[in-house]
């Protein structure tokens, strides 16, 4: 949402793999895999990332699947079916644009 962070991936028939940069040090954060991910968003705060993998395109194992914006796995939430997974929607403004938290 901010433009700072950036995550570049292969999703639907490609692996899943997922590189997470900081576009402002042009420096790559962390690298995670979302197996059988469909969809990906960001939250509107821009810290948060998720992954999904959604019916009718996977019978099995769907669900919602949680990253910090470094990749690191936060939370993985596993439902019956999904047609579809979203973030609330937050009016622009409503977050800062924090830089990455020391770590």
């Amino acid at each position: 949402p901010h433009g700072r962070f950036l995550c570049l991936g292969g999703f639907g028939n490609l692996s899943g793999d997922m590189d997470f940069w900081d576009m402002s040090k042009k420096t790559k954060m962390g690298s995670v895999r979302a197996d059988a991910a469909v969809t990906q968003e960001w939250s509107p705060c821009g810290r948060f990332f998720m992954t999904s993998t959604l019916f009718p395109r996977m019978r099995v194992d769907n669900g919602m699947t949680f990253f910090t914006y470094r990749g690191q796995q936060l939370h993985q939430v596993p439902v019956r079916e999904a047609s579809k997974a979203l973030w609330r929607p937050a009016l622009p403004g409503i977050y800062a644009d924090r830089p990455p938290t020391p770590l």
